[in-house]
């Protein structure tokens, strides 16, 4: 069955690129794992 995961985190002021480092680490070590298909890392900047 097909699991879908959403990060719907803000990073703090300052942290963004660690957090966006975080994320890419997450992603990547989800490959290590049997059944992962695919990946997509969504980092939007600024204010909606």
């Amino acid at each position: 069955m097909p699991i879908h995961v959403a990060i719907t985190r803000k990073a703090l002021p300052g942290k963004e690129e660690e957090f966006k480092e975080a994320l890419r680490h997450f992603l990547g070590d989800s490959f290590l794992h049997g059944g992962v298909h695919g990946g997509n890392d969504d980092c939007f900047t600024g204010q909606r």
